[in-house]
């Protein structure tokens, strides 16, 4: 079995989902030593790490306090031609991967704004769950120094994340953006930079002659991306996101938000 089973249970666009649990795909590279492992298992690291840092932010203006939002975003992540064959030696089928996120935002006072993000579906009996969890406090620059009308929009933000796949694979960490934005009209364009790492875990088990053995190996990942964004006012409250992120695996994130205040 191939690496790229598991990045399919992550996927929207999985045809199928596993016969085999993620212990008995992982227990395939019981024969190789710990580096040999670690080589193989990089890819999928990064793209994890990616993915779970994705979505967190679509402006730099912080909510006030009695304003919010909250909508669905989709983050998709695309390989070239390289990294799908690193993912899977026969194929580069497996060429996007993706998850809908529920996020939610809340103004504070003194320009903070706290942010949460949330994902839970179970893929299959034998793959488990796939999760996320993300939190993130926010501060709008603005509030120190600002010209009304004039001046962009600027915002400094700290993220937790944790994205989980069954109960082997889990890349957690803290990443760290900077957000720009400027309305104009209807429209709202963004831009923004994030970096941090995360820490990725496999954890699994296998049987030789009747005994179990279990395998614990942890990666470590940067996370590097330049995000560009357009939110488009679709009516007073709602608006219509769209943003493309320059990173290890570009990406492109759609989204629906409903924003007030």
């Amino acid at each position: 079995m191939k690496l790229y089973h598991a990045l399919l249970g992550l996927s929207l666009f999985a045809p199928a989902l596993l016969a085999q649990s993620f212990d008995e795909i992982l227990a395939d590279y019981r024969n190789e030593n710990e580096a040999q492992r670690e080589a193989y298992f990089m890819p999928l690291a990064e793209v994890s790490g990616l993915l779970a840092s994705s979505a967190t932010f679509h402006n730099g203006k912080s909510h006030g306090i009695a304003g919010f939002d909250v909508g669905l975003r989709l983050p998709l992540l695309m390989f070239d031609n390289e990294t799908g064959t690193i993912l899977d030696e026969n194929t580069t089928e497996v060429s996007t991967i993706g998850m809908p996120m529920l996020v939610a935002s809340k103004g504070l006072p003194k320009g903070f704004q706290l942010s949460a993000r949330f994902m839970q579906i179970e893929l299959s009996e034998d793959v488990g769950e796939l999760g996320l969890l993300g939190a993130g406090l926010r501060w709008h620059v603005n509030e120190l120094f600002n010209i009304p009308l004039v001046m962009p929009q600027f915002a400094l933000q700290a993220n937790w994340s944790k994205l989980s796949l069954g109960e082997s694979i889990e890349s957690s960490g803290m990443t760290f953006d900077l957000a720009v934005s400027k309305k104009l009209l209807l429209l709202e364009v963004y831009g923004g930079y994030t970096t941090g790492s995360m820490t990725s875990t496999f954890d699994y088990s296998y049987e030789v002659a009747g005994n179990r053995v279990s395998v614990n190996d942890e990666l470590d990942s940067d996370v590097s991306r330049l995000s560009l964004g357009l939110n488009w006012t679709l009516l007073p409250t709602l608006r219509i996101n769209a943003e493309y992120g320059l990173a290890e695996s570009n990406s492109l994130t759609f989204g629906l938000i409903m924003s007030v205040l």
